[in-house]
């Protein structure tokens, strides 16, 4: 069972070990997974995995609830099956590279277009935090510079923060936000109760399995 966020082309793993079984219930899993053919048997292991991480799923989700504002990073947390075959079968609670959704301009904006925003681009930023401090303006390929804008709300008029606040560093100061390591730490909190989880389904699924694909 693994956590896996990928910011970019980093990958961040903790893989587990025999989830606690004991000696004995390890030979009862050995002989049970005997009676599959070596290619199938990673099909119940990764079912009962799944069950078991849904629940480090769940809070997952909940610890992305206290900081975010359209609940869209919360809705792209996903439990798929792990793809390095040297570790199969093993699960990924990962965010889904493939959630986007748009997100309007601020209303007191009085230009400004809908952006297409996608949770994989900004969930390390999420879990690691980010420092403050100032936030220079971007310069842009035809060697213009982007500012930052605010409109007054009173003459109804659009500042360059960059002019308005602190025009000698063309800038603005960020305060920063306090990191969000919502999937390790769902992870710590829920370990116990996965694994458990796991050691419950495990015999059933595979038992599920067996009779589903005619196997005794």
């Amino acid at each position: 069972m693994t956590t896996d966020i990928r910011p970019k082309s980093k990958v961040i793993k903790s893989k587990l070990g025999v989830f606690g079984f004991d000696a004995n219930q390890l030979k009862v899993l050995e002989k049970q997974l005997a009676t599959i053919p070596i290619k199938l048997r990673g099909n119940p292991i990764y079912s009962a995995q799944r069950t078991a991480l849904n629940i480090t799923k769940k809070q997952a989700v909940n610890n992305t609830a206290k900081m975010q504002r359209t609940g869209e990073l919360g809705k792209a947390i996903q439990v798929v099956r792990g793809r390095d075959k040297s570790f199969d079968p093993y699960t990924v609670l990962r965010i889904n590279p493939d959630t986007k959704y748009t997100l309007p301009p601020p209303a007191w904006l009085d230009r400004g277009k809908p952006q297409l925003q996608r949770p994989i681009k900004y969930a390390h930023l999420v879990a690691g935090g980010t420092e403050g401090g100032l936030r220079t303006n971007r310069e842009l390929k035809d060697g213009t510079r982007k500012h930052f804008t605010v409109k007054n709300q009173e003459t109804g008029n659009i500042h360059r923060l960059s002019q308005w606040l602190n025009p000698k560093k063309k800038g603005i100061v960020h305060p920063g936000t306090p990191a969000n390591n919502f999937i390790e730490d769902a992870w710590d909190a829920t370990r116990a109760r996965a694994e458990q989880k796991f050691r419950d389904e495990i015999i059933p699924k595979i038992e599920q399995f067996k009779s589903r694909q005619g196997f005794r």
